[in-house]
């Protein structure tokens, strides 16, 4: 009777054994499980986080943008009414310059006229041209002042046109979203925790927010950037993901050229992948 009991202890210690083994077994792949979940999860979390901040870059970028686009608006129209307000002025400094020149020619006629000879040859003193010649010096001297003022004036106007002209082909530029092609820069810093890079080119060299750029060594494109921010004299960039050439990085010192329209002075683009992004030879 008691080899029985043990055979039946024994059998309860190795089924309590297998069914330990497998549960162990079970165990370890359900921590592996949640390993991989958890993993998924973060890497999840981790994009999402990524993705929210690239839109809060994007929607700063795109703000700071707006402003710009209004301050170069408020500028183009005070440019505006600045050429107006000189050319209304220089039209009423020329009417002043003819008026005064007109004054000069009577005064100095009034004034040949006073020191003509009378009749029989005689030459008389006419109390009138001691008059006559201080009004006419006067004259001259409020003729050449308003001629000064209407030549600086003109000057002026010629000025403020120059640069209208040129605020309103940056204005042109900035609202068609076209760079000038074959405009260059260089890579100042890297960030690669944040995939962006810092450059030597902004605003008064005409950079604009997503404008795309190629970095460039040795004549080679290397990468894809495309502007997220602007400065007057630096420009940030991100870089375009998918388009970094392989075994290589972006560094300080890269050359950047930006692809405008008519680009003549670009190496072939490479040609674009399945979602739409450009990629560059390996």
């Amino acid at each position: 009777m008691a080899k029985v009991f043990i055979g039946i202890a024994l059998a309860l210690m190795l089924a309590t054994a297998a069914l330990g083994f497998l549960a162990k077994g079970n165990i370890d792949k359900l921590k592996s499980i949640l390993t991989e979940t958890k993993s998924s999860r973060d890497a999840a979390e981790t994009k999402a986080r990524n993705e929210k901040e690239r839109a809060a870059k994007a929607e700063e970028a795109t703000a700071a943008a707006t402003t710009k686009l209004d301050e170069a608006t408020k500028e183009l129209t005070a440019k505006t009414k600045e050429a107006q307000d000189l050319k209304s002025q220089a039209d009423e400094a020329k009417l002043l310059v003819d008026t005064k020149t007109k004054e000069v020619a009577d005064l100095t006629e009034k004034l040949a006229a006073a020191g003509k000879p009378a009749a029989g040859g005689v030459v008389m003193e006419d109390p009138r041209i001691a008059e006559l010649t201080a009004s006419l010096q006067k004259a001259q001297a409020e003729a050449a002042e308003a001629k000064q003022v209407s030549d600086s004036l003109n000057n002026r106007i010629k000025d403020t046109e120059t640069k209208l002209s040129a605020a309103e082909q940056k204005e042109k530029l900035r609202s068609s979203g076209v760079v000038r092609a074959g405009l260059q820069g260089r890579v100042l810093a890297v960030n690669p925790g944040w995939n962006f890079v810092v450059l030597s080119v902004g605003d008064k060299q005409g950079v604009i927010v997503n404008a795309p750029l190629l970095v460039v060594r040795n004549n080679e494109p290397i990468a894809r950037l495309r502007i997220t921010s602007v400065e007057p004299a630096t420009s940030i960039a991100d870089v375009i993901p998918g388009t970094v050439r392989k075994g290589v990085s972006v560094q300080p010192g890269d050359s950047v050229i930006f692809e405008g329209r008519n680009t003549t002075t670009l190496p072939k683009a490479p040609e674009g992948d399945a979602a739409g992004e450009p990629k560059l030879p390996n």
